[in-house]
């Protein structure tokens, strides 16, 4: 019998290898050296080719320009601006900067559109002392404006000559159709720029004239509330002599005659006037009826103008009470100045 042989196998164990002589150490080597390298490049690129705030000021001023020219900045005080802004409050001025022409580019932001502001830069030309044109409007940033885009009156200022007491607005055809809120706070920021120069850099006695408009964004509303002031103001003597508020009052298209009522105390006569809705509906984007408290002295002006009822805080889309006419700029007026007013709507 033959004898079985036994042979032994023995596992042999993995040979142990050095790291960092592996392929992975490699690659780990070869990264880490990109990403240095990459960060000296950066670094290197980024001290040679860094735009500063100054650079990106000159670009854009040049850009404004359509050439380089060299700007002075214009300090403005706290004495300067507190005297600007009691002068003209639609408009803040941010920068001011006097060029090598003697004239004066100014970042301006006006305020009266539809969401919020719109800031301009408006090169003022002087000559002798004296503004004589805005050369340029570029409009620069804006808060909630959409339609900015479709504004196409800008080239119109340079066409214009500017005098004393001139005002730029949507009344003298520097209005976009369909953007006149935006139009209007682009305007305030041409007036606010013009009256600074004329007033801190200039040191001239401002002689801009501010229009009251009641074309805010809210024309119905205003239709309503300044018919209800031309009502008061009108029938003054008629309250006087005892009558009876009816259909034959003047200016009653948009008052409900019913409820509304008057006391005479001397020669001042206190209105409680409740209003109809626009068109005398509640239609859908139309302001609803008003309920409001007007008095009117004997100089047949407004002495008082409260709104009691907003009829604009209901209806369809956005509270329109924010963007109405400020009514407290009623007081004071006399019949003759709300027919003006409201032949702005």
């Amino acid at each position: 019998m033959a004898e079985e042989v036994k042979s032994e196998v023995k596992e042999e164990k993995p040979e142990k290898k050095n790291f960092f002589k592996t392929t992975s150490f490699k690659c780990i080597i070869v990264l880490l050296a990109i990403v240095l390298v990459c960060g000296i490049l950066l670094t290197i690129c980024n001290d040679l080719f860094e735009v500063t705030d100054e650079e990106k000021l000159n670009r854009a001023i040049s850009k404004i320009y359509g050439y380089d020219i060299t700007v002075e900045e214009v300090e403005i005080t706290d004495s300067d601006q507190t005297t600007y802004e009691n002068t003209y409050g639609s408009a803040t001025v941010l920068l001011a900067y006097k060029d090598e022409n003697g004239d004066y580019l100014v970042s301006s932001e006006g305020t009266g559109g539809w969401f919020g502001t719109v800031t301009c830069w408006v090169l003022v030309a002087v000559d002798n002392g004296s503004v004589t044109k805005v050369e340029k409007v570029v409009v620069n940033t804006s808060e909630g404006e959409t339609l900015l885009n479709n504004i196409d009156f800008l080239d119109k200022y340079a066409e214009i000559e500017y005098t004393e007491g001139f005002t730029y607005s949507t009344n003298n055809g520097f209005v976009t159709s369909g953007a006149s809120l935006s139009s209007t706070a682009i305007n305030n920021a041409v007036n606010g720029a013009v009256s600074f120069v004329n007033v801190v850099c200039l040191g001239k006695e401002d002689q801009t004239v501010v229009e009251e408009t009641l074309t805010t964004g809210a024309t119905y509303s205003n239709t309503i509330t300044v018919q209800a002031a031309m009502f008061a103001v009108a029938n003054y003597d008629s309250c006087i002599s005892g009558a009876t508020v009816s259909d034959s009052f003047d200016y009653t298209t948009y008052i409900d005659t019913a409820n509304t009522t008057y006391t005479v105390d001397g020669e001042t006569v206190a209105y409680s006037i409740t209003t109809t809705g626009y068109l005398s509906t509640e239609t859908m984007g139309y302001p609803n009826a008003f309920t409001l408290t007007i008095t009117v002295g004997v100089d047949k002006t407004i002495a008082s103008f409260d709104i009691v009822t907003n009829g604009s805080t209901s209806g369809y889309g956005s509270n329109y009470a924010s963007k109405m006419y400020d009514t407290s700029k009623f007081v004071g007026l006399g019949l003759e100045d709300l027919i003006k007013l409201y032949g702005t709507i």
